[in-house]
């Protein structure tokens, strides 16, 4: 048997077995490829959403998921990374269909951070009593309504958010929904 297909046969019974150690060192090598593999299909505003560790975290889960459940038989050792990498692809064009689909796409968001024009160095008159009436609108809002308000206008993304606030980034991105709406209606 060639050293590759010991290696193959390695991988694979590790995976059988749920050899922790063995995963691991699978894991570190493959982790660099797989996280480029899965920002290929991951563009600039995507990632405000998910990047490619998440991509490379679930490909991963389920790869070994499904290398511990089923038979798979391997010519050699790179037919096990290009499954691997098979999946990784997948689940980022996944994701990316579903973030894009008319409901979620992302050309619905729009970030109070692109309301005002940054660049001046002091506001007009009228730039300020507005700025006034938005800090009185936020102001209503509940206490982790502001933070997530706060910490979205210091650049933060949702997944820094989820993590300060110590909840999901689902819940973060429907916490800046409902903010979105309401502050839209206040504007109609």
């Amino acid at each position: 048997m060639s050293e590759s297909n010991k290696t193959t046969q390695r991988w694979v019974h590790a995976f059988k077995q749920s050899d922790d150690t063995a995963i691991g060192e699978f894991w570190k090598e493959h982790e660099i490829r797989l996280k480029r593999i899965a920002a290929r299909y991951i563009s600039v505003p995507l990632k405000q959403r998910f990047d490619e560790q998440d991509i490379a975290q679930s490909a991963f889960r389920s790869f070994a998921r499904q290398m511990h459940e089923q038979d798979f038989e391997f010519d050699n050792r790179n037919d096990v990374a290009n499954l691997l990498f098979a999946i990784a692809a997948n689940k980022a064009k996944e994701k990316a269909r579903y973030h894009l689909r008319q409901k979620r796409g992302i050309d619905q968001e729009v970030y109070i951070s692109h309301l005002a024009n940054l660049d001046r160095a002091e506001p007009t008159p009228d730039e300020q009593v507005a700025f006034n009436e938005i800090l009185e609108l936020i102001g209503a809002f509940a206490v982790d309504e502001q933070k997530i308000i706060q910490l979205r206008l210091e650049g933060h993304s949702q997944k820094d958010i989820a993590v300060q606030l110590r909840c999901s980034e689902r819940t973060v991105r429907r916490k800046l929904k409902v903010i979105q709406k309401q502050l839209e209606s206040i504007v109609d």
